[in-house]
């Protein structure tokens, strides 16, 4: 994090003004040091000279990474040549439950903080505190401090924090030293009005207050010093002995209380030993990093929706069918056949998939406690509850009508995985593992690495706003049949969007926990690569152009769009996926793929500078000749029998989403990365995370990599496959309930009432009220950041 960038975060200064790090401008914070600066006065002298202060202080600055956390404002007045530091503030990243902020404050913050760092961060940061605000006299009326704090709080949520948290010391209570600090605090500064309305009588309390601050408790010694009278006389022209000499109660421990100026509490006197101690208390408050559900609620209502819909969403807990949702019920609730796919079996078989792909990711250390109706798989370090039928549900697809074909099931299992932070994952889910066979599990039981690649993926916009469904054929030749598709100039993250982040953030979360702290990358974070598609959404313009139906300036204007949406919701999903596993103290790399960079690159080209369309052969001849993955594309097209060829664009890009999948085994080969002596113990783990909808995509590539193996001569990467079940659903007639097909918009008439009927029980709520009532309030904070950093929130599209 050395590279904070304080200009992103989009911080208004008043003319003259100008806001920097340590990190970035070290001669100007330097500057502080010196005993004549205006604000070197501003602390007391007595809290500079802490044991604690005076051995870890320095270390904020000396530290590259917490360098960039100390801020300072400068100024450069007209006509001046010089500039100068006339506000600081100071904060540090730690590692601390919210509920467990220490009674030390302020000095055990500092300390945990340095201290975490130089044991190389076994508890990564979940905390941002501030350390302290300090403006220069003359520069009060430019509102540096309110800027200082926006500072901290923006940082904090920029890097996924929880919390910004600070220990408060209260600006006017050393006016009250006698005052016991607890009665202080709730001071109010209007008595007379209503209780309501009454705001601290401190100012610095109410300043924090106005930003969302939350008092916690207090911390009743966050700072400590004790020194000999005379020091403290040099400190603050106070005479001790001379005080104890005034006839001031001695306590039954001894000592004198007697006021010092600038001090909060009295200073505890000892009159034979001529020593006195100073225990500060401060007041521990905090900060959430996101926006509150109001700016959400009032951006959804003002959004211009053309239709409302009803969605039904629920915590999969009910001892009833799914309420109308059709072709979906809980296993529990159905007769089982006791056939070979009966839903009984093909529930034990999702069971024990999952529990090989736990194996495989974390090995079992310890006995598993025995229970006839939870499965528990433990490790070291979590452990995973994979439920009974009861907690299962099943989805029944109808063939269409007149059709021979089989009704299609799939069971999506409940399991629940215990993280080593945050709360536990509880997700439902189907799982494909016929890959993994008996030395594999031996293996990894005998403490065996191996390379884990995690892959998944995300649809742009959904086929409701875009008008069409991408991965669907040409258009039909007459014209009165064929969608033409209005430019999606719309900013806002459609529900798909929003929910599918969420629900493969969570999977991928409780995957790269349970490898990261199960020992399985060996100490290598968890690579997850996210196939956000592009090439494919340029095929349906590039088919109406050729029909004759659309000019170049739509396709060139399509085209510029879907890369702009691309890199947003490739942004989007990254960090989210990034925040999940971080806060749940794992560790994760995730990438954009670009295997069809050299193919788009031509296309673009082609379209946007010259106005031909090249050939599929030519974009075949790119993508094998040119460019970071020619060789694996090579390999790649040498495994697919030639009736599988592309024949056109279309094809071409729906063959990428299988090359995106299994190219991690294809660079393994052709850059001979792995060691062949220890290939089979070695073998990479490939984990497709994917919607239900996308199993094709798994079964083609599981069959390429059984040739793949033939052809590299015992060279096998594990393929499994991860597909967690919706947990909101559309209400449709017929087919697969699903948001992308049938996203309802951003204002959607919820109901819960039993019978499913909306004047019952009714509101108008946002998709982002529905994913914090599924997911939980964290995501969905996380959530409302992100979609405003990225530009995607309901809100941008009005401005």
């Amino acid at each position: 994090m050395a590279g904070v960038d304080i200009q992103s975060l989009g911080i208004d200064l008043p003319p003259g003004y100008s806001l920097q790090t340590a990190a970035a401008r070290p001669d100007m914070y330097e500057t502080l040091f010196d005993p004549q600066h205006p604000m070197s006065s501003l602390w007391p002298q007595f809290i500079t000279s802490t044991p604690v202060s005076e051995r870890y202080w320095a270390q904020l600055t000396t530290i590259p990474l917490f360098a960039s956390y100390q801020l300072i404002i400068l100024h450069q007045g007209v006509g001046d040549k010089n500039e100068s530091v006339v506000a600081c503030g100071n904060s540090i990243p730690v590692y601390c439950p919210l509920n467990e902020l220490p009674d030390g404050g302020w000095e055990a913050i500092l300390q945990t903080g340095i201290e975490n760092y130089h044991a190389g961060h076994k508890q990564p940061p979940n905390l941002l505190s501030a350390l302290g605000v300090t403006v220069h006299p003359a520069h009060r009326q430019q509102r540096l401090a309110d800027i200082l704090i926006q500072t901290l709080r923006s940082l904090a949520s920029q890097f996924h924090f929880e919390a910004l948290v600070v220990p408060l010391r209260p600006t006017k209570k050393s006016e009250y030293p006698l005052v016991p600090f607890e009665e202080y605090v709730h001071w109010k500064l209007d008595d007379h009005a209503r209780p309501a309305d009454r705001v601290p009588y401190d100012p610095w309390l109410r300043k924090h207050l106005k930003y969302g601050g939350q008092i916690v408790r207090i911390a009743p010694h966050s700072m400590t010093i004790t020194a000999h009278a005379d020091q403290w006389k040099d400190w603050t022209g106070c005479d001790l002995t001379a005080a104890a000499e005034s006839g001031l109660a001695i306590s039954s421990e001894g000592y004198i209380e007697v006021p010092v100026p600038r001090a909060l509490v009295p200073v505890q006197y000892n009159p034979i030993t001529k020593v006195a101690s100073y225990v500060e208390p401060n007041k521990m408050e905090q900060q959430k990093v996101s926006f509150d559900h109001a700016s959400l609620e009032s951006s959804a209502k003002a959004h211009r929706i053309e239709h409302e819909e009803l969605v039904t969403y629920h915590n999969l807990d009910y001892s009833r069918l799914i309420p109308e949702v059709l072709g979906y019920s809980y296993l529990r609730d159905i007769a089982d056949e006791g056939k070979k796919q009966s839903p009984g079996k093909q529930h034990a078989r999702v069971i024990q998939a999952y529990s090989k792909i736990h194996t495989l990711l974390s090995p079992a250390r310890e006995s598993a406690p025995k229970d006839s109706n939870i499965r528990t798989q433990w490790d070291k370090h979590s452990h995973v509850v994979l439920h009974d039928e009861r907690g299962a549900f099943i989805e029944r697809l109808e063939p269409p009508p007149n059709s021979k074909a089989d009704v299609v099931n799939t069971v999506f299992a409940q399991v629940n995985l215990q993280t080593p932070t945050g709360p536990p994952l509880e997700q439902f889910v189907n799982c494909r593992s016929s890959n993994i066979k008996e030395n594999d599990l031996k293996a990894s039981a005998s403490g065996i690495c191996r390379p884990v690649i995690i892959s998944t993926g995300i649809c742009l916009f959904s086929s409701r706003l875009l008008g069409f469904i991408p991965t669907k054929g040409p258009p039909n030749s007459d014209d009165t049949k064929t969608t033409i598709p209005p430019l999606p100039y719309g900013t806002a993250a459609t529900f798909y969007e929003i929910e599918t982040c969420t629900r493969m953030a969570m999977t991928i979360a409780g995957l790269a926990v349970t490898a990261s702290t199960g020992g399985t990358t060996g100490g290598r974070p968890i690579v997850v690569r996210l196939d956000v598609p592009r090439l494919q959404y340029y095929c349906y313009p590039l088919e109406l152009l050729q029909a004759g139906l659309v000019s170049w300036e739509y396709v060139q204007e399509w085209f510029k769009l879907i890369d702009r949406r691309h890199r947003q919701i490739a942004t989007l999903l990254k960090d989210t996926i990034t925040h999940e596993v971080l806060r749940r103290g794992g560790d994760v790399r995730v990438e954009v793929t670009a295997g069809s960079i050299a193919a788009i690159q031509l296309l673009r080209l082609s379209v946007l500078d010259r106005r031909v369309l090249p050939s599929v052969n030519d974009m075949l001849f790119v993508l094998q000749w040119i460019g970071p993955y020619q060789a694996a594309w090579r390999e790649f097209l040498a495994l697919i029998d030639e009736s599988q060829r592309p024949r056109n664009l279309r094809t071409l890009s729906l063959l990428a989403y299988v090359f995106e999948v299994i190219y991690p085994g294809l660079h393994l080969a052709t850059t001979k990365a792995l060691d062949r002596k220890s290939e089979e113990s070695r073998r990479p783990l490939l984990i497709q995370v994917d919607d239900i909808a996308e199993w094709r995509i798994f079964d083609h590539a599981e069959k390429l990599l059984k040739r793949f193996k033939v052809r590299q001569h015992g060279l096998d990467p594990l393929l499994v496959g991860v597909f967690p079940s919706p947990r909101i659903f559309t209400c449709e007639d017929q087919g697969r309930s699903t948001l992308f097909l049938h996203d309802p918009g951003l204002k959607i008439s919820h109901t819960s009432s039993v019978s499913g009927d909306v004047e019952e029980d009714s509101c108008s709520v946002g998709p982002l009220d529905i994913i914090g009532q599924i997911y939980g309030g964290n995501i969905q904070d996380t959530l409302v950041r992100l979609l405003q950093k990225h530009g995607l929130s309901a809100s941008d599209e009005l401005e």
